[in-house]
C-alpha cells in the first residue's frame, strides 16, 4: 500500500508543513528506496526537514560520502521513534568505511533507540565488525556478549559467529572470549569452540587454542563421540606449541588416528 502511495505521489508539489516522516522511513526501511527517493527529491527548500531528504536521498542512491555530509547536523535522538533509529542506523552505515568513531557512535544510538529489534541486531552485528577492525579486543566481546546472550534464534547468527571466529583469531587474547563461549547455545559453542581450536593453533595462537581447547573438553567431559577425539588432538597439540610434551601425550594419546577427520591427521 505504501509503495502505491508514493507512486502516486510522484512529481506532485511537497507542501512545507507535509509530514514527510514515513517517507523517509519508509525509504531507510527498505520498503522501496527508489519510489522514496522519486517522491524526497521533491521536497522543497522551506520544508523544515529538506537538509535530512537530502541526505537520505543520497543514502539511498549509495553516495556514501554526500550522505555523510549531509547527516552530519543530523540528530536522530531529535527525531520521533522509530525514525530517529532508522536514521543512526544509516549514519553508521554510510560511515563505516572511513569514520569508524561516528560509526560506532551511530550504532549504539541505535542500540539505545530500539533496544530488541532487528535494528539493534543489525547495529550489534555492524560494531562486531567495526572493533575487531580497530584492534580493540575488550570492546569487541563486550559486544559480541551481548549479541550472543539477545539474539541467539535469529537467522542471521551464523553470520555472527562467523564474523566473531574472524575477530577472536585476529584479536590479542582477552577474557572476554570465555564470558561469550559461555552465553552461546549448547551446540553452537562446541562447534564454535572445535573451529576455533583447530584455526587458533594453525595460525600459531598458543595461548588462544590452549584457553578454547580446554573448555571444549570441559565441555564433552561425558560424551563418547568423535569430536571427543578432535578436542584432545587440539588440546594436546597445544601443549607441544608450548613445550608441555608430558603433558601433551597425556592428551594424544587418547586420540585414534582414524577417527579424527583427514584434514587433522596433518596437525
Amino acid at each position: 500500500m505504501m509503495r502505491e502511495q508514493l507512486l502516486a505521489m510522484r512529481g506532485r508539489p511537497i507542501l512545507p508543513e507535509t509530514d514527510i516522516g514515513p517517507v523517509l522511513q519508509f525509504g531507510l526501511a527498505g520498503g522501496d528506496p527508489v519510489a522514496a527517493v522519486q517522491v524526497l527529491v521533491f521536497v522543497p527548500e522551506d520544508h523544515p526537514d529538506v537538509d535530512l531528504a537530502r541526505a537520505v536521498v543520497s543514502y539511498l542512491r549509495r553516495d556514501t560520502r554526500a550522505a555523510q555530509a549531509g547527516f552530519e547536523a543530523v540528530d536522530p535522538l531529535a527525531l520521533p521513534l522509530p525514525l530517529g533509529a532508522y536514521v543512526a542506523m544509516a549514519k553508521g552505515n554510510a560511515a563505516m568505511a572511513d569514520n569508524r568513531e561516528t560509526a560506532i557512535r551511530n550504532f549504539d544510538l541505535v542500540r539505545l533507540l530500539a533496544p530488541g529489534t532487528l535494528l539493534e541486531e543489525v547495529a550489534l552485528r555492524r560494531l562486531v565488525a567495526l572493533y575487531a577492525a580497530a584492534g580493540d579486543a575488550p570492546a569487541f566481546h563486550r559486544v559480541a556478549a551481548s549479541y550472543a546472550s539477545r539474539f541467539a534464534t535469529s537467522p542471521y547468527f551464523g553470520q555472527f559467529l562467523k564474523f566473531y571466529l574472524q575477530g577472536v583469531i585476529g584479536l590479542p587474547t582477552d577474557d572476554g572470549i570465555r564470558m561469550v563461549l559461555d552465553l552461546l547455545p549448547e551446540d553452537a559453542r562446541v562447534a564454535l569452540k572445535m573451529r576455533l581450536s583447530r584455526d587458533a593453533l594453525i595460525a600459531g595462537r598458543e595461548e588462544l587454542a590452549d584457553i578454547v581447547s580446554a573448555s571444549l573438553l570441559s565441555d564433552l567431559a561425558d560424551s563418547a563421540d568423535e569430536r571427543v577425539q578432535r578436542a584432545h588432538l587440539y588440546a594436546g597439540m597445544s601443549q607441544v606449541a608450548k613445550g608441555r610434551l608430558v603433558k601433551a601425550w597425556g592428551m594424544l594419546r587418547h586420540v585414534d588416528r582414524d577417527s579424527v577427520p583427514p584434514a587433522d591427521r596433518e596437525l
